[in-house]
């Protein structure tokens, strides 16, 4: 007499189709189902590094087996190979990285030319002439800039005649008499 063992329905042999179910799925089963796929996820996820592993295991065994016979041109033409294989990436690479730099330098002063050829990589000659460009447009000078105050005329505040005061553009008793006028207004 055979007895339903309860075992697991999901669960086919090998070949076989699954068979046809009907959607009366539960929080519960859809829960189940979920942990069901991560379980597998990670399953497949370990396997995948294992084969990585074994693969570059296999190849170190082989290059030792033929320095062992001392197949040293076999070695040699492998390498190659794969050289020649990356070769047109790193041109491609290189002539980029000099058309970068190139674009980079143009617009820098002779004396930031010679800082920036120093810099061996393109991020970080990115980084200075950013720096660059970056103090050439925050520099403002009082006075340089279209209607700023002058020293002679009323400055527009204090922080004004403070300026002009420790820049020595205006004498001691100019700082006062402006400081003076400027808290009366």
């Amino acid at each position: 007499m055979a007895e339903d063992d309860g075992g697991d329905p999901k669960v086919t042999e090998p070949g076989a189709e699954p068979a046809k179910k009907v959607d009366t799925s539960t929080p519960e089963d859809v829960n189940a189902l979920i942990a069901e796929n991560t379980k597998y996820h990670k399953r497949a996820q370990v396997a995948e590094v294992e084969l990585a592993k074994l693969k570059s295991e296999q190849d170190g065994a082989r290059e030792t087996q033929l320095k062992e016979q001392q197949k040293f041109e076999q070695l040699y033409g492998e390498a190659k190979a794969k050289l020649d294989e990356v070769q047109p990436i790193i041109d491609n690479y290189r002539a980029d990285e000099k058309a970068e730099r190139e674009m980079l330098l143009k617009d820098l002063s002779e004396e930031d030319t010679l800082i920036a050829e120093s810099i061996k990589t393109v991020s970080s000659l990115r980084a200075f002439v950013k720096r660059i460009s970056d103090e050439k447009e925050t520099i403002k000078l009082p006075g340089l800039r279209p209607g700023a105050p002058k020293v002679g005329d009323k400055l527009a505040s204090l922080a004004d005649i403070s300026k002009a005061y420790i820049n020595r553009e205006i004498t001691t008793e100019q700082y006062l008499a402006k400081k003076k006028q400027f808290e009366a207004a």
